[in-house]
């Protein structure tokens, strides 16, 4: 998730002793690293040509999360694809999902006579909201089955 130098090495796949003691694997002849000092040793050497390691001006920098070919490849085709949804004015954000469940049915039901208003209830809409949570603390421990026959036998 960091930002890195990408060094090179026109030998391809080698182990490159430096200065320091350090081994280096190049791999598919890319290089890169995290770590500060071995980074500054690196850019010294591609500086003054040693070894053959050099850094591309085509592919200087590299993204950590990013770094296997493969892991390019699917935040490239990613990024087209939000583009064109985005182009056709399919990019829709579907929000978050928090679970509810029976305490979201719950609080929505019991929430009935605060946006209704207790007074306003009809005798058929205060039926249901007690059917329903009376199937809902008898079906507790019921499969989602026996909830549904549970809440269409209170209706």
């Amino acid at each position: 998730m960091a930002i890195v130098t990408v060094f090179k090495n026109q030998h391809g796949n080698v182990n490159v002793a430096l200065k320091s003691g350090a081994v280096v694997p190049f791999i598919s002849g890319k290089f890169w690293t995290e770590k500060a000092a071995l980074a500054a040793e690196l850019m010294q050497a591609a500086e003054e040509g040693e070894f053959g390691i050099y850094v591309d001006s085509n592919e200087h920098e590299i993204d950590t999360e990013f770094a296997s070919p493969m892991d390019q490849l699917k935040k490239k085709f990613r990024e087209e694809h939000l583009a064109e949804l985005a182009a056709q004015g399919k990019l829709v954000d579907g929000g978050t999902y928090d679970g509810g469940g029976t305490q979201a049915l719950q609080a929505s039901a019991a929430s009935t006579t605060d946006i209704v208003g207790a007074e306003t209830l009809t005798a058929e809409q205060q039926a249901t909201k007690d059917a329903q949570l009376e199937a809902l603390k008898l079906g507790a421990d019921q499969s989602p089955l026996a909830k549904l026959n549970a809440l269409k036998q209170a209706q």
